[in-house]
């Protein structure tokens, strides 16, 4: 299991569909308005 989380933490990440997601909440934890989603 832990090898399996080495690779997981290493691995880039690649955006695709989940990239809307992930702007929201940087936006949220930089305190500012979220773009819409």
């Amino acid at each position: 299991a832990a090898a399996i989380v080495k690779v997981w933490l290493s691995t880039p990440f690649a955006g695709g569909r989940h990239q809307r997601r992930v702007d929201k909440l940087m936006s949220l934890q930089a305190g500012s308005q979220p773009p819409h989603a």
